[in-house]
């Protein structure tokens, strides 16, 4: 390969990060999240949901009240027939299944600061308040507060968070969590805050099994659409784990994740709030559309049982720990995107730029140089869904990757078993060799030339391509 086009490919290149490759936008359209921003001065009745609460069932006898008081306090069930009864019975029609479900769901009203910017995008010094909306689904009461589950992209940067419910009834909420990678949060509500007649307005939804999801399925989205109040819309499932790339809004770093796609209208105002099944049980979280001129009907949900865990330990405080159990490799990766894979014939995957040190891949015999090509069978196509993979285990879990070896112009493939770290290891390990790093040295002055934009293979993350090219092309 000449030096020109050497260049011309890390050019090529030089977009991509270390960590992940962002495909934020496909075809001139973007993946989007659903929170309508509104006008503080909007009709507050308006933005009430006109919708009867459902007459509440007959309470059960003494016998039977403390077990239904501890099944309504739970997030989840451990299987089908553990799961709490049918909001609607089969066959209702939809006005039925949305008025049985409607108590469960909630509209989040937000208020964000920002600070006023000239035409040069310079501070003002002037701050100013607004207002965004999106929704929610109640999922717990437990310990003198009722928890409400969210997108993170909702209450991101919110200095103040308030729940509106079936009765329109409203009352202050506070944060309790998120997990800005899933796009998930909760939010809790006192009960004294609560007053006698909203309590018995509302009701806990019916968490539904998204597992069990086939395409062309018939779903029902509810939310908070246009910040206006509950609002009812239908579709169908029209595909099953589709992978969507995102930015982590906390760390910048580019994320995946596998969605339900539907055409069920998600509209502005509507991130958080229920994607349910004809039984009325909740299978997804709403959180997107992709938003186009030229596109109908492409809107996302996270798929319940994908959130379930994390919700659950936010809940319960157990959070970190369940982050700190979570699989790790330890390698740091770029992108070899199709478009790199067919003009330059490598393996389409990720390519392995560095291994840390005492790292599962080092343990494995993962090498810098090699391209990730299939993890536990599944093809890779991103450092973004490979993050997702990984993160899916927990630490002490086997994966089998298939990788390829770049050997004199040509490509070998090969088999490894890795047995996945645990991220808190290695996140302490990381801190405790910041600690005894060694302070710089002011470095002496050069008489190197500067250029516009530093030079091009200094500081720009591509030295592990280099070395890949010098394994590749003998240099």
């Amino acid at each position: 390969m000449s030096a020109e086009k050497t260049k011309r490919f890390f050019a090529s290149l030089g977009k991509l990060s270390l960590t992940a490759a962002l495909c934020g936008a496909i075809g001139g359209g973007t993946f989007v999240g659903v929170t309508k921003l509104v006008d503080g001065n909007e009709n507050k009745e308006a933005r009430t949901a006109a919708v009867e609460a459902p007459a509440r069932e007959a309470e059960p006898d003494e016998g039977g009240k403390a077990d239904a008081q501890e099944e309504d306090k739970r997030l989840v069930s451990s299987s089908a027939d553990d799961r709490v009864e049918e909001v609607a019975p089969s066959g209702s029609s939809v006005s039925e299944v949305a008025r049985a479900a409607m108590p469960s769901i909630v509209s989040v009203t937000v208020k964000t600061q920002g600070e006023y910017t000239d035409m040069f995008g310079r501070s003002t010094g002037q701050m100013y308040e607004s207002e965004g909306a999106g929704s929610g689904i109640l999922v717990a009461q437990e310990n003198g507060y009722l928890y409400i589950v969210t997108n993170n992209h909702v209450v991101a940067g919110a200095t103040e968070v308030s729940a509106e419910f079936i009765d329109g009834e409203a009352a202050d909420a506070e944060v309790l969590g998120t997990d800005s990678k899933n796009d998930l949060a909760v939010i809790r509500i006192s009960d004294e805050d609560l007053k006698a007649e909203t309590k018995d307005a509302v009701r806990l939804a019916t968490i539904g099994d998204s597992d069990a999801l086939s395409v062309g399925d018939e779903v029902i989205a509810i939310g908070n659409a246009l910040g206006y109040g509950q609002s009812v819309t239908t579709g169908i499932v029209s595909a099953l784990n589709r992978e969507v790339a995102g930015q982590d809004p906390t760390t910048g770093q580019a994320v995946s994740q596998k969605l339900i796609q539907t055409d069920a209208a998600i509209n502005p105002g509507n991130s958080g709030g229920a994607l349910l099944n004809t039984k009325g049980e909740v299978v997804g979280i709403n959180s997107s559309k992709y938003a186009d001129t030229t596109v109908e009907g492409m809107c996302f949900a996270i798929p319940v049982n994908a959130a379930k865990e994390i919700v659950t330990a936010i809940i319960q405080g157990t959070y970190e720990e369940l982050q700190k159990s979570a699989g790790y490799l330890g390698i740091s990766c770029i992108d070899v995107t199709s478009d790199v894979s067919k003009n330059y014939n490598m393996p389409e995957g990720v390519y392995i730029a560095n291994i840390a040190e005492n790292s599962a891949a080092k343990k494995a015999g993962l090498m810098e140089g090699q391209i990730i090509t299939e993890f536990n069978g599944e093809k890779v196509t991103s450092s973004a869904a490979l993050s997702e993979m990984i993160g899916s285990l927990k630490g002490g879990d086997e994966a089998t990757l298939k990788v390829m070896t770049a050997n004199q112009g040509t490509y070998e493939e090969e088999t490894i078993t890795v047995t996945l770290g645990n991220r808190g290891d290695y996140e302490e390990t990381e801190k405790t060799d910041e600690k005894e790093e060694a302070p710089e040295m002011e470095k002496p002055e050069t008489a190197e030339p500067e250029y516009p934009g530093g030079s091009f293979y200094e500081g720009n993350g591509m030295e592990g391509f280099e070395d890949f090219f010098g394994r590749f092309f003998g240099r």
